[in-house]
């Protein structure tokens, strides 16, 4: 007794399923795209004409990169933190000047002993200031052209060498600041 009896016709049945099926890998593989052109930071209107900012502003947190406190702590200043980071655009780089108005507090001055803070606008050390006694101060200027940016942000740090850490709660804060930017 033969196995194949039969079998062919099973074979006829099968191969147009079967040779479908092969079909369908044989599919062509989609086109590839390349990644879409990169383009630079495409900075927000909000700054565009104000390189300075007031920290009672009520888009001052607009302007806020890091260790400033999101809350007013009066009615006119917010606590930088350990190292209080700002960024500004700029329709100019002649002839600007960094001025940042800030003050240092009495409790926090007790426990740190004097301060000397340091400027730095995008990455480059511009001055220090030494603050041995409690009080506001102004801290103003000139930045060389070649240091500010037109085509994205241009970073203002304010770096204290020392803060005060609140034996409550173990918050780090520096100094109260008023306002800061760049001003002709």
């Amino acid at each position: 007794m033969s196995y194949t009896r039969g079998l062919p016709s099973l074979r006829l049945a099968v191969s147009p399923v079967f040779i479908l099926f092969l079909c369908g890998g044989c599919a062509r593989s989609p086109q590839a795209w390349p990644p879409p052109e990169q383009k630079p930071l495409e900075v927000e209107s909000w700054a565009a004409d104000r390189p300075f900012v007031e920290m009672a502003a009520a888009d001052a947190g607009e302007f806020i990169v890091r260790d400033v406190s999101t809350v007013l702590g009066g009615e006119s200043w917010r606590w930088g933190l350990a190292r209080p980071e700002l960024r500004f655009v700029l329709q100019a780089a002649e002839g600007l000047k960094l001025r940042v108005d800030f003050g240092l507090v009495e409790t926090t001055l007790a426990q740190t002993g004097p301060v000397n803070v340091s400027f730095f606008v995008n990455g480059r050390l511009l001055g220090r200031m030494r603050c041995a006694a409690p009080g506001d101060r102004r801290f103003e200027a000139p930045v060389p052209a070649d240091w500010l940016r037109m085509d994205s942000y241009t970073h203002v740090v304010i770096e204290p060498d020392k803060v005060y850490v609140s034996p409550q709660d173990g918050a780090k804060l520096s100094l109260t600041l008023y306002r800061a930017g760049f001003v002709q």
